[in-house]
């Protein structure tokens, strides 16, 4: 991680990740209205867009419960403590979808640093570790699927191209590369890190998710609809809605025992 991303290879089968992949793709395609609404609100508010022809799916772990054992392995959290410090919290989980041909997205960093998001962090950032990203593998990963672009080393910036810091957010930057991986690895790195969405040349969807680790005293509650800090925070700042659902109490008890505790704090009381 000294670079600010691993790939941690071969945490889960492939006859899993081919059961999880078409469930995301299940979910990503029910939600696909109410993800078009929000982009298209998004958009209105002359933020840079999503890239066209990338589909997400929203609080993934509500509707597949499974999610939770493969998302807090102890190799994963193991590593995201080693970073982070302990009593780390899973602060979001959510499924992306690269459809054949879709667009390059911009380079960003993830949550608590992207500027177009209702909650951020204005930059300059100190140089501290605050929130570890991940990226399950549900498919292969290569430059011909759309394998991630990273900037190694982009981490250690006080900032990224979301806070209009004078650098193209689409051009080339020194030192790019994309991410490879057999589908069951696990894409880790520092949430600072910029990265940007890749075009799938394939004729099939690349299939991941999006697991965000936070240290137990990062707040969360702005991104809980309904808290103060939310209400405070995110409804008066205009930008990307990036609020995380609450997980009902039946989906939770469907949660291993040894899972449970990274995802209590959004256990819907």
């Amino acid at each position: 991680m000294s670079e600010g991303w691993c790939v941690l290879p071969n945490l889960i089968s492939r006859t899993t990740t081919d059961l999880l992949a078409k469930a995301v793709i299940d979910q990503e395609i029910s939600q696909r209205h109410e993800w078009s609404a929000m982009v298209k609100k998004f958009n209105a508010s002359g933020q840079q867009r999503p890239p066209s022809g990338v589909g997400h799916a929203q609080a993934l772990i509500n509707y597949i419960p499974e999610l939770a054992q493969y998302a807090t392995d102890a190799r994963i959290i193991e590593l995201v403590e080693s970073i982070i410090g302990p009593s780390v919290r899973v602060s979001s989980i959510s499924g992306l979808v690269n459809y054949p041909g879709n667009e390059r997205g911009y380079w960003h960093s993830d949550w608590p640093f992207n500027q177009s998001l209702a909650t951020y962090m204005r930059a300059p950032y100190a140089d501290v570790a605050m929130q570890v990203s991940g990226i399950l593998m549900l498919t292969p990963f290569s430059p011909e699927s759309g394998g991630t672009w990273i900037v190694p080393g982009s981490h250690r910036s006080p900032t990224n191209p979301s806070n209009d810091n004078g650098v193209d957010r689409f051009a080339p930057q020194p030192g790019e590369m994309q991410v490879t991986g057999a589908a069951g690895s696990l894409l880790l790195y520092d949430s600072r890190l910029w990265h940007a969405v890749a075009t799938n040349f394939t004729d099939a969807p690349r299939v991941a998710v999006a697991i965000r680790y936070a240290p137990w005293w990062l707040n969360l509650e702005v991104r809980r609809k309904g808290s103060p800090d939310f209400h405070r925070i995110a409804e008066q700042a205009g930008g990307k809605d990036n609020s995380v659902p609450l997980i009902p109490k039946s989906v939770f008890q469907q949660f291993h025992e040894d899972a449970r505790p990274y995802f209590m704090h959004w256990l819907d009381q």
